[in-house]
C-alpha cells in the first residue's frame, strides 16, 4: 500500500490497521471459543470499497492496482478458509477408524506370546499410553483455532507491530 499516492495510501493503510486490530482483538478470542466471528467483515468491505474507488492514471498505477486487488482477493480467501476452519473438524468416520483401530491394536497385543506376563502387561500398557497420547493430540489439534492448544494471532501481531503500527 506504500506505493499508492496520498490520500489513498493513508486511507488503505488505515483500513488494513483496522482489519488487523479487529482480527487480533475481536476475532481470535471468539475463534478460541468456537464462534465464527463476523466482526471484521466491515473492515474488509471498507478496504474493498476504498481499493475499488482508486482510479489508476498511469500504466504503473494500473499494474499496482491490479496487484493490490489480487492480494486483497488472497486475503479474503485466506480469511474465508480460517473462518471455515473454526467449526470444521475431522469427520466422524475418521474418528471411528482411529478409535476402533486403537482398540484393535491393543487387543492384538494380547495375542503375542511372552515368557513374562509382567513384561507383556507393561509393553501393552506403554503401547496403550502411546496410542492414547496420539489420540489426545489428534483431538486437541482437530480444531486448530479453538481451545488452549490452538493457532494464535501472533503472526498478525508481528505484522501489525512491524509494518502497521501508527507512528506517533
Amino acid at each position: 500500500m506504500s506505493s499508492f499516492l496520498e490520500p489513498k495510501r493513508s486511507e488503505l493503510q488505515a483500513d488494513l490497521r483496522e482489519y488487523a486490530r479487529k482480527v487480533i482483538d475481536v476475532e481470535w478470542p471468539l475463534q478460541r471459543r468456537g464462534i465464527v466471528p463476523q466482526n471484521a467483515a466491515g473492515a474488509i468491505n471498507a478496504l474493498q470499497t476504498h481499493l475499488a474507488s482508486f482510479e489508476p492514471a498511469t500504466e504503473g498505477q494500473k499494474t499496482l492496482h491490479a496487484e493490490a486487488y489480487r492480494e486483497f482477493s488472497r486475503i479474503v480467501e485466506l480469511r474465508r478458509t480460517r473462518l471455515k476452519s473454526v467449526t470444521a473438524g475431522l469427520p466422524v468416520s475418521l474418528w471411528v477408524v482411529v478409535l476402533v483401530g486403537a482398540f484393535l491394536n491393543i487387543a492384538v497385543t494380547w495375542f503375542f506370546h511372552m515368557r513374562s506376563e509382567s513384561m507383556h502387561f507393561w509393553m501393552t500398557a506403554i503401547f496403550s499410553a502411546l496410542l492414547g497420547l496420539l489420540i489426545f493430540l489428534l483431538a486437541a489439534m482437530d480444531h486448530p483455532f479453538r481451545g488452549q492448544i490452538s493457532v494464535g494471532p501472533e503472526a498478525f501481531e508481528v505484522v501489525y507491530e512491524q509494518l502497521m503500527k501508527p507512528e506517533k
